[in-house]
């Protein structure tokens, strides 16, 4: 055959046999049907026919329990040794294991701590069935001016209600509680006033109580000072009188 006949056989066969796959025989220059010969980028060569040339060809390959493996041109199936170490990819399970016949396994470990993903959960640990579970944290911040919610990948989140939400501020001293820049608060009690008393409510009960001035603290200097002086003297003689 001549050399413009050989480069016609290789050409054809170029057009045959794209990707492993064979559309059509390979013919030289009008001759009959002949198999050729195919290179793979690994250098291998086998028949345009075969399923494959290597192990890389077939789906599969790299599995730890199961490869893929290219016999004679086609893709055969070989387990894994029994024992071989693996990764089932199961936080909950050690000392995993090929079970010889394909699969990954290894034994649980109930109790184990994990990680199950959500951040709304806490305490995670491997249960019975093998699965990472957590307890559901408490969001709740305590305040009446928040809303509490929880998303697994953020945690928890607490947003303001709106302004002038009611509210209770635990004080039997206030009232027409509300919400107002983030804080629950109300309007005080107005609790009777003195020259020598000092009243005072109790926010457990809401009732006013009166004690005498402490002349120490300096309550008697509010006023100007010969008001004062007169308050002191006043004071200090009767001590729960009020007025002048």
């Amino acid at each position: 055959m001549s050399a413009h006949g050989h480069r016609w056989v290789f050409l054809r066969c170029i057009v045959c046999t794209v990707g492993m796959v064979v559309l059509s025989s390979c013919s030289g220059g009008g001759g009959a049907g002949t198999d050729v010969a195919v290179e793979d980028d690994l250098g291998n060569q086998c028949s345009p026919y075969a399923e494959c040339c290597n192990d890389s060809d077939c789906v599969g390959f790299g599995d730890q329990c199961a490869k893929q493996a290219c016999v004679g041109g086609k893709c055969e199936s070989q387990p894994a040794a029994f024992g071989t170490a693996c990764d089932d990819e199961n936080q909950c399970t050690i000392d995993d294991k090929c079970d010889g016949i394909g699969k990954c396994a290894g034994k649980l470990a109930k109790g184990m701590e994990c990680d199950d993903g959500d951040s709304c959960t806490a305490d995670d640990e491997c249960s019975t069935l093998g699965q990472c579970e957590g307890t559901g944290v408490d969001c709740d911040d305590g305040d009446q001016c928040t809303t509490d919610t929880c998303l697994p990948e953020k945690g928890c989140l607490h947003e303001s209600v709106p302004e002038g939400s009611l509210c209770d501020d635990g004080s039997l001293c206030t009232s027409s509680d509300k919400c107002e820049s983030g804080k629950c608060s109300g309007v005080p009690k107005e609790c009777d006033v003195s020259d020598c008393v000092v009243e005072s409510c109790e926010p457990q009960t809401g009732e006013c109580t009166e004690a005498a001035m402490d002349l120490r603290k300096g309550e008697w200097m509010a006023a100007g000072w010969k008001d004062s002086v007169v308050l002191f003297a006043l004071c200090l003689l009767f001590p729960l009188r009020g007025g002048r």
